[in-house]
């Protein structure tokens, strides 16, 4: 029998990619009751939130997010 030595890997596995939400849906699930942590992507513009018991993560365009909020006023 031979066995294959994995290789180190040089740099982490990028994250998967968030789930995009509308506006409406990311203000729900940050009023929830749900275990959720921001994570946000300035470089990319998300506001990202992330469920700290399945790892999910939601994410919303930063500028659909405020013309959101703007027209709730």
């Amino acid at each position: 029998m031979v066995l294959i030595q994995e290789r180190p890997r040089t740099k982490p596995m990028p994250p998967e990619s968030p789930r995009m939400v509308d506006p409406e849906e990311y203000c729900r699930l940050a009023i929830s009751l749900r275990s959720l942590e921001r994570c946000d992507d300035a470089d990319l513009g998300l506001r990202i939130l992330r469920d700290k018991m399945s790892g999910e993560r939601y994410a919303v365009e930063d500028s659909r997010l405020m013309r959101f909020k703007l027209s709730q006023i």
